[in-house]
């Protein structure tokens, strides 16, 4: 049974029992320990942020800021393909916004 359905059949948790709750909250760590963990392998831009397929993400490896639809793929190391661009990047080529993608940009030089 999933959290979800066991979350129903108890109906009011008001109403629940105690040993209930504990296994709800059982269920519920363990399921947001396994949800934790696929986002742990996301990979990561420049400026820390988790990506995923169909984001708008910006990079400077033009000189200038660029923005592009991220689509992620896993060969091995992550590889992010920039719709728009026709190129792969490096997610530590990435960044969330245009103002980190400038800076960026702006630190190198």
């Amino acid at each position: 049974m999933t959290l979800i359905e066991r979350l129903r059949a108890i109906g009011d948790p008001c109403t629940a029992s105690m040993a209930e709750i504990e296994e709800v909250c059982k269920l519920a760590y363990n399921r947001i320990e396994e949800l934790e963990a696929i986002v742990e392998r996301l990979p990561v831009t420049a400026d820390g942020v988790r990506i995923v397929t169909g984001m708008f993400l910006w990079t400077n490896i033009t000189g200038r800021a660029e923005r592009f639809i991220a689509e992620i793929r896993a060969c091995g190391e992550y590889e992010v393909r920039a719709i728009g661009l026709g190129r792969n990047l490096k997610a530590t080529e990435c960044y969330s916004t245009r103002e980190a993608a400038e800076k960026a940009r702006t630190n190198d030089t």
